[in-house]
């Protein structure tokens, strides 16, 4: 059964007058590797029945990176007190963003929503949790227009990241450019699209806004154990010394007892991280009707966050056909003096058999018989939180 919620953006002019002076935001995307704060201001429209402009505070990618601690919070559930000095970190960071921005603490929104690895967790256990969180926020900062410290389902991160990439488009002229996003984190991977006039072909749950006259059916569907930390321990956990085959020329993995040195093959690595997408037999109907999605588009075009970025940014690639060429170069040790692999970091990284998951995706989607567009941002889905509260879908 489809579940289907009809979102009507009406601005009326109490909105307008509320959004008079500019709204502030902090979201915490609290993942499975580590924790990121945002920071964002929502500019009113000039002109009434528009929908306002979102805008980070923090551009400087210098900066961004100061606003993530690791590990995740998951990690330290049975040890809160190892949590506290890393948020004391950022909120640091966000209060000194306060004062060079002029903004009162008090008037900034503060979501907190855990991802995938807080999903692993029971859920009598993981609330406590989170009211410890909050506690420590109400009694420790002064941030205090505390929203929310929650957990959201794949489905709602994966909403989140489409709005972040398409709201722009959505309230802009040309409303019909929207983008398929593909968000990768350490735990669950996630795949969005607005499924167009005719939603119901493609057998995927989705939620509808109506925007400017103009209806978005978007399916989110969330893949746990597909993010790339959570696959790349699976994989090389369960296949050991074969699992070599993904490293580069000679090296490794290091927690492997008399490692014996297999040579790296693209081809023997590609079908380990296929196997194991294909052993996760719960997730192949939502593949297969994302793959008719992909492939019933005259043109493609393709978002990719997070990690998709990271990789692809590691390696130079720009297209899936990009990253197949460079990683069977650089991997297989042709272009060795281009690329410093240390053998004290690479095998904690793992770059190569990253890429390879990544283009093992790519396959699976159908990518390897079409030519999308592709861009990759750096950037979350943070900024979809605030574009949903400005749609008023509750997040």
């Amino acid at each position: 059964m489809k579940i289907i919620y009809i979102i009507a953006i009406t601005l009326l002019s109490a909105f307008t007058n509320a959004l008079s002076d500019p709204n502030y935001y902090m979201v915490f995307d609290a993942g499975s590797s580590g924790t990121r704060l945002s920071l964002f201001e929502v500019i009113p429209a000039e002109v009434n029945g528009q929908l306002p402009a979102i805008n980070r505070l923090i551009l400087d990618q210098s900066q961004v990176d100061d606003y993530r601690v690791k590990p995740g919070i998951s990690s330290l559930i049975d040890n809160p007190e190892g949590l506290w000095p890393l948020l004391d970190q950022l909120f640091e960071k966000a209060n000194d963003a306060m004062l060079v921005h002029q903004i009162d603490p008090a008037d900034v929104q503060v979501y907190f929503h855990a991802t995938a690895g807080m999903r692993l967790i029971p859920e009598a256990k993981r609330n406590a949790y989170f009211s410890m969180i909050k506690d420590y926020m109400i009694k420790r900062t002064p941030f205090q227009s505390i929203q929310t410290v929650s957990m959201i389902s794949g489905e709602q991160e994966g909403t989140f990241a489409w709005l972040a990439v398409n709201y722009d488009v959505m309230v802009g002229e040309d409303s019909s450019a929207t983008k398929i996003v593909m968000d990768l984190g350490g735990a669950s991977m996630q795949i969005s699209a607005n499924l167009g006039i005719n939603p119901e072909q493609y057998n995927l749950p989705y939620t509808t806004f109506k925007v400017k006259g103009n209806n978005y059916h978007i399916a989110s569907t969330s893949f746990l154990g597909f993010g790339l930390n959570l696959v790349l321990s699976r994989v090389s956990n369960y296949w050991q010394q074969t699992y070599n085959v993904c490293l580069p020329k000679q090296y490794t993995a290091d927690y492997i007892d008399n490692p014996a040195y297999i040579p790296f093959s693209y081809a023997a690595c590609e079908r380990i991280f296929l196997h194991y997408m294909l052993s996760r037999g719960e997730y192949n109907a939502n593949f297969r009707h994302i793959f008719n999605l992909i492939n019933s588009r005259a043109e493609l075009q393709v978002t990719g966050l997070d990690n998709f970025y990271f990789v692809m940014n590691y390696f130079d690639a720009n297209s899936p056909q990009e990253l197949v060429h460079n990683v069977q170069a650089r991997c297989s040790g042709t272009e060795e003096a281009d690329v410093p692999f240390l053998a004290g970091s690479f095998t904690i990284e793992r770059e190569c058999p990253k890429a390879i998951y990544l283009l093992s995706v790519y396959q699976f989607l159908g990518f390897d018989h079409i030519n999308p567009k592709m861009d990759f941002y750096r950037q979350n889905w943070t900024r979809g939180v605030v574009a949903s509260i400005i749609l008023e879908q509750n997040p």
